[in-house]
């Protein structure tokens, strides 16, 4: 073949690759900065590479005194700016915490909104199409409760599941479970509460067996057991009643962030415990198991010393042998005068570690929310940075940074992140005739 071809073939397949963001391994830093305190929640990347991230702006004051709206950030597969779209829906108080692509062109957004006038949240639901145009808004919920999704779920073309939690102050303190069904326009079409009066549950995850809408497993916190707080899942059957409830026993778990199917037979799940019950040291851990509950594997990641605390969305893979795995090293408060650092592992299903990596800053305290699979097969970190000495008060800014999938990354800061010692591993070990670190 003609050398010049071969050429033109090349510069041509890479020029395509750059203008669809499917450059392999691509990597980035991207920071959202105003003088408000800005959260995010959750992000996705849609078929043309794009990342849509969303959270709040406003300040970080309670509801009774605080002002928020939602926040939407769209940025380009490089990490780009494109556009954003703050959501204040007649100057009331509002949060978004889950988007999910609806369609190539559209996506659902889930929140909570609180109307003026009122002390308790509402459900609340955007569809808007990739240019951040609304096409639907609604809200819903008991009036009666705060109300609060955790995670969504779609089903078919024109329904999706969600699992949260509604929760009362007076004349005590309660929570209980939320399970419900919406249409993919916001719509609510049904919603069970359910919970043990004299116990304080939340839910935070589903899985959908086989999808099929008859077996849901709903992943909660419950204070029955306590001080234990083990890991409860709820098992629905058919027209959603209980079929039975499994206690997970990831050491003293006290909740389930994320959980996510490997095969029809097993799962995984991610959350933060303490892996010796008598230890004030709280490590990420990752658990796989079977349909029946049982225990196939467990690992546990942390510094002595230190608090490790899971992301809201901690475990994302698009292939097994990619398995991403992530929360905060060094947790303390988000507004914390001491350092804190994105923490990512990424292995296999068979918890075959590829790396560990501790991402930050001197000064600042990071807090991760989010961690994403990419097309390219790295992965997205997203979540917060606060820098007590320069920030105006309370204030936090949404930090983002991509790596590719060998955990390398650039910034656009000038000052590399902290890469610490301890985080890197050796392997394999023992070795034969290689050693790699």
């Amino acid at each position: 073949m003609n050398i010049q071809i071969v050429l033109k073939f090349i510069r041509n397949l890479v020029l395509s690759m750059i203008m669809t963001g499917n450059l392999y391994s691509q990597s980035f830093e991207y920071i959202y900065q105003t003088t408000d305190d800005e959260v995010i929640s959750d992000a996705v990347q849609d078929v043309k590479g794009n990342y849509f991230l969303v959270g709040s702006i406003g300040n970080s004051l309670p509801p009774s005194q605080g002002d928020k709206s939602g926040l939407i950030i769209k940025i380009d597969s490089l990490g780009q700016y494109i556009d954003s779209k703050i959501i204040n829906s007649n100057q009331d108080y509002i949060s978004l915490g889950n988007i999910i692509l609806d369609s190539d062109s559209t996506f659902l957004i889930t929140g909570y909104r609180i109307p003026i006038g009122m002390s308790n949240s509402l459900i609340y639901t955007l569809k808007l199409d990739t240019a951040l145009n609304i096409l639907s808004e609604q809200s819903f919920g008991d009036f009666a409760y705060n109300n609060q999704i955790s995670k969504i779920y779609k089903i078919n073309l024109d329904t999706l599941i969600f699992v949260g939690s509604v929760q009362t102050y007076s004349p005590q303190i309660n929570s209980d479970i939320i399970f419900g069904m919406m249409s993919t326009n916001g719509d609510s079409i049904s919603m069970l509460k359910f919970g043990n009066p004299n116990g304080f549950q939340m839910g935070f995850d589903l899985l959908v067996y086989n999808n099929n809408i008859d077996s849901v497993y709903l992943f909660v916190y419950g204070m029955l057991n306590t001080p234990m707080y083990p890991l409860e899942v709820i098992k629905l059957s058919s027209n959603f009643g209980l079929d039975s409830i499994a206690i997970i026993p990831i050491s003293s778990t006290i909740r389930t962030m994320s959980a996510k199917w490997i095969s029809l037979t097993t799962f995984l799940v991610g959350t933060s415990g303490y892996e010796n019950v008598w230890s004030l040291d709280k490590s990420l851990g990752i658990g796989k198991f079977d349909i029946t509950f049982n225990c196939i594997d467990t690992l546990f990641f942390g510094v002595a010393d230190t608090n490790e605390h899971e992301a809201g969305f901690c475990i994302d893979f698009k292939t097994v042998d990619k398995v991403y795995f992530g929360g905060t090293k060094n947790s303390s408060l988000f507004f914390s005068p001491f350092e804190s650092y994105y923490y990512i592992i990424r292995m296999d299903t068979s918890f075959n570690v590829s790396f560990v990596k501790s991402i930050g800053y001197q000064n600042d305290c990071l807090g991760l929310y989010k961690v994403l699979a990419t097309s390219d097969g790295g992965v997205l970190l997203a979540g917060t940075k606060y820098d007590a000495a320069t920030a105006n008060g309370q204030e936090r800014d949404i930090y983002v940074i991509k790596l590719d999938s060998l955990g390398n990354y650039v910034t656009g800061t000038g000052n590399s992140p902290i890469e610490q010692v301890h985080d890197f591993i050796v392997y394999p070990n023992p070795a034969a005739s290689q050693l790699t670190f």
